[in-house]
């Protein structure tokens, strides 16, 4: 029976195969599957012979079924079958009740299913085309029936019904031939899906809408200035910690804890005198002390160290001599080279904050060599702590 089945198989192999490529087709049979069984009803009408005094004296049979398949795509599959189709009587015209023989029917069959919704449905219609090997066998030798062998093609139809996750009943209508019909209920099983592994979308990188390194959602100050330095939450950097961020400040080394005003400087409330002293000078276009401004300044430290409590702005100033961007940087580093040069005489460097003024406030005429020198100063301001 094999080798009359192999010839049918190979001739509707070619169709399933452009359902879907060779290597996506052998990964379905092993992983898209079903098996199952049903029995039912089977008509069954041999013709005997014009001229022979035989008849069909029961045409009715109980069939059954055994099955396979393997899904190509989510409709269709290639299904294969085993059936006893049943059995039909024989008998002579004379005594149409008295059955001499039974021939018996079996069939071998291979096909396509297409179904309307993927196999997996709840409920679902097919139809299907098989190529068919029957064959059939007579019960008794006496009588003269020729068994048959012969390969066909049928058509069927059908329809399922998911009971459960990986069972559905199903029902076949098929025609083998004009004399050979079949109606068949069953069950049907098909192992349970394989879970799908769910691809993982990249995770994308934390905004940073200002661009400073720190992501919005830990930025305690997301309106940074580009290429601002920031610390870790985010923030411009403020060194002297007085609460005026470094860009702004215009006094980067207030005292700690001492009062600033919004440039950062320090703020001196309450009664506020100038310290009266001798010019304190630098060489020219430098910040280099002459002598006797290091005399003046060790007058100036002994002073304070007899003073401890009070706080002290060195305010720095030059003349119009050079750009007014140059003179305020001019003006600021010789205010610190005297802060620096006062902590080295002992003073606490939290009692002493500086300023740089630039050219911005003359007290002299800066169109003479006398006034441009009286313009080139540095200042004391003092208050005390308790204020």
């Amino acid at each position: 029976m094999l080798n009359r089945l192999t010839p049918f198989v190979l001739m509707l192999l070619p169709s399933f195969l452009q359902a879907a490529d060779l290597s996506t087709t052998l990964k379905k049979l092993t992983e898209h599957y079903y098996l199952g069984g049903g029995m039912g009803w089977s008509y069954l009408k041999p013709q005997p012979d014009e001229g022979t005094p035989y008849i069909v004296s029961d045409s009715n049979g109980l069939s059954f079924r055994a099955q396979t398949g393997f899904l190509l795509t989510g409709r269709i599959s290639a299904d294969v079958s085993l059936v006893s189709l049943g059995k039909a009587g024989i008998a002579t015209k004379n005594a149409p009740d008295n059955t001499l023989t039974e021939i018996s029917y079996y069939a071998a069959t291979a096909g396509g299913v297409f179904r309307v919704w993927d196999y997996d449905h709840p409920y679902n219609l097919f139809a299907k085309v098989d190529s068919t090997l029957l064959h059939t066998s007579n019960s008794n030798d006496d009588v003269p029936v020729d068994r048959v062998h012969f390969g066909s093609f049928s058509l069927g139809m059908g329809a399922t019904y998911r009971v459960m996750p990986q069972w559905q009943l199903r029902l076949d209508l098929e025609n083998y031939s004009q004399d050979i019909k079949t109606v068949t209920l069953g069950l049907e099983w098909s192992p349970a899906p394989k879970p799908q592994p769910v691809a993982l979308e990249p995770a994308l990188p934390p905004t940073d809408s200002d661009s400073d390194g720190i992501a919005d959602t830990i930025d305690q100050c997301p309106y940074t200035a580009p290429f601002t330095k920031v610390d870790s939450q985010g923030c411009e950097e403020d060194r002297d910690r007085d609460g005026v961020v470094n860009s702004a400040d215009k006094c980067p080394g207030t005292p700690l804890n001492a009062k600033v005003d919004n440039d950062g400087c320090l703020l001196l409330e309450g009664p506020v005198f100038q310290l009266e002293t001798k010019r304190i000078q630098f060489a020219s276009n430098s910040t280099e002390l002459t002598e006797d401004s290091k005399v003046e300044l060790n007058r100036i430290a002994e002073y304070l160290k007899t003073e401890a409590g009070l706080l002290v702005m060195i305010e720095a100033h030059t003349d119009n001599i050079g750009s007014s961007s140059s003179n305020d940087v001019l003006s600021l580093k010789r205010a610190d080279v005297v802060r620096a040069y006062l902590i080295n005489q002992g003073i606490l460097d939290n009692r002493m904050d500086t300023r740089g003024f630039g050219e911005s406030r003359p007290i002299a005429d800066n169109d003479t060599e006398e006034g441009r020198a009286m313009n080139r100063r540095v200042e004391f301001r003092l208050t005390s702590v308790e204020n």
